[in-house]
């Protein structure tokens, strides 16, 4: 190895001549980079177990929701949050848009931080992310077949008492993009945020960790607030999200983990040996 290269050892770059720690610093270029050896190998498993979860969703079979007996309960909280706040406005039109919005770029944004997760800090490889999101998204499909539940929204007797359809009357569309109607518990979306959120705890993807903590809150906020969801909806994605994700991490990390790891840092310090 020549001297005075900087080489990466543990999450770090040491610098040959001082032996000093200094702070890794990701730029764009260093987050798209990844040896070919990782690449191959990470990429195909992480895109494989994408198709697999989109293949299970369309060909398992569904109960259709009109033969289905949904449960539901008070509405009385989006009641409130509506009475307080309004149905009509800035806020009734931000807060439709931004649930549509993040409905359909949500789960986008979470296969790109697992995409870039072999440049974070632990440098686990995609696969193993996305393991553990098809885990969780399975045992959401599961939970809706066995137990469906209908938002506040979605029960006309809740209309009668007061609920108002707020996103319906601002975006009257946006009903078309909403196949599901009775898969209240737990919140997907809410699930996905989080699992969003802990990947970039892992990886020291600290920027990228807030925006996905700030996005699961407003979104909290939203979905009482517009009907879509219970408050209980929400209490059941944080248990999914824990529950899903750190078990299954847990077991990919003692089978695989060690062992992925340190091909990626054997690869990334020779590349630096030879510069």
């Amino acid at each position: 190895m020549k001297m005075g290269k900087n080489v990466e050892t543990d999450g770090v770059f040491v610098g040959a001549e001082t032996g000093v720690k200094k702070s890794k610093m990701r730029t764009l270029k260093d987050l798209i980079y990844v040896p070919e050896s990782v690449w191959c190998k990470s990429n195909w498993i992480f895109f494989g177990l994408g198709g697999l979860g989109i293949m299970i969703w369309l060909f398992i079979p569904k109960t259709p929701e009109s033969e289905m007996t949904p449960n539901t309960y008070s509405p009385n909280l989006t009641i409130w949050l509506q009475d307080k706040i309004g149905v009509e406005g800035p806020f009734a039109w931000f807060a439709s848009i931004y649930y549509i919005f993040l409905m359909m770029t949500g789960i986008a944004f979470l296969f790109i931080v697992a995409y870039f997760a072999p440049r974070g800090e632990k440098g686990r490889m995609s696969w193993m992310y996305a393991v553990a999101i098809l885990v969780g998204g399975v045992t959401d499909m599961m939970i809706y077949l066995i137990f469906p539940v209908a938002p506040p929204i979605r029960v006309e007797e809740n209309l009668d008492a007061g609920v108002v359809e707020i996103r319906k009357s601002v975006l009257p569309w946006s009903d078309n993009l909403i196949t599901l109607k009775y898969c209240a518990f737990p919140s997907g979306h809410i699930f996905y945020a989080l699992v969003g959120y802990f990947m970039c705890r892992e990886e020291n993807f600290k920027k990228m960790g807030y925006f996905f903590l700030i996005n699961a809150s407003i979104f909290s906020f939203i979905i009482l607030y517009l009907g879509e969801h219970f408050w209980f909806d929400i209490v059941g994605s944080i248990i999914l999200a824990l529950a899903a994700f750190y078990p299954m991490l847990w077991i990919i990390d003692k089978k695989y983990g060690h062992q992925w790891i340190s091909k990626r840092t054997s690869t990334e310090t020779e590349s630096l040996s030879k510069d």
